[in-house]
């Protein structure tokens, strides 16, 4: 039996382009910050921009493109330890109280994390994926 698909090519564009940080909202809250202000953690409870917007993308990389994409290959390899947050079945993590201690990747790096991944979301949409994959998109 063939698997269902969840999106027609012109819904997948549209996901596409609402999943980019680069594009509305997301990335007018970011415009204003430099380097130095995404990388501090205010309080305990709360995550410095940085690592919000790497963790995201890392969350669409670990559980999207990995197992869904065939050949994707990750942009770095230490993103995972430092991006993931509780996934412990998915391996180490950093500590939640030292996130805000992470000065490297740069901002601008962190953008062109996502960026890869964005594409790389793209072209797993443009495939017609199957409903198992919309169901985590939807998270």
């Amino acid at each position: 039996m063939a698997p269902a698909h969840l999106f027609s090519s012109r819904d997948s564009r549209s996901v596409t382009l609402s999943c980019s940080p680069r594009s509305g909202t997301r990335a007018r809250l970011g415009e204003p910050l430099s380097d130095a202000d995404a990388t501090v953690q205010l309080m305990p409870d709360a995550r410095p921009a940085k690592w919000h917007l790497a963790h995201t993308t890392w969350f669409f990389e670990a559980m999207l493109l990995s197992p869904y994409l065939k050949g994707y290959r990750p942009l770095d390899e230490r993103f995972t330890f430092l991006f993931n947050s509780y996934y412990e079945t998915l391996g180490a993590r950093l500590p939640r109280r030292r996130r805000g201690m992470i000065t490297r990747p740069a901002l601008e790096e962190v953008y062109a994390y996502r960026a890869h991944v964005d594409q790389a979301v793209a072209r797993l949409l443009g495939s017609r994926p199957t409903r198992d994959v919309g169901k985590l998109i939807e998270l």
